[in-house]
C-alpha cells in the first residue's frame, strides 16, 4: 500500500499554510499530488512537503471539496 495515495490525511510541513490538516485526493506523478484543505483549496503539492498520518478517509471518486473537507473533521 502507497503511503501517499489517495485519502490520506497529512499536515503541510512547508508554505503559507504550514500545520493545516489536508488530505490527498490524487497522485499526478512520483514526486508530486493533490491536496485539499479547510484553508486550502485544490492544488498540486509536493510529496516532500506534507507529513502523512495514519489516518486514511475513503473519498468518493466525485466528491466535492466541501465533502472532503466535511470528512477531514
Amino acid at each position: 500500500m502507497k503511503v501517499m495515495a489517495a485519502g490520506r490525511v497529512c499536515y503541510k510541513k512547508t508554505g503559507r499554510n504550514a500545520g493545516e490538516k489536508v488530505i490527498i485526493t490524487k497522485s499526478i506523478d512520483k514526486n508530486a499530488v493533490e491536496i485539499v484543505g479547510a484553508k486550502t483549496k485544490k492544488q498540486k503539492c509536493n510529496i516532500l512537503q506534507l507529513f502523512p498520518t495514519n489516518n486514511v478517509i475513503k473519498l468518493k471518486e466525485h466528491a466535492t471539496q466541501k465533502e472532503i473537507i466535511e470528512a477531514l473533521k
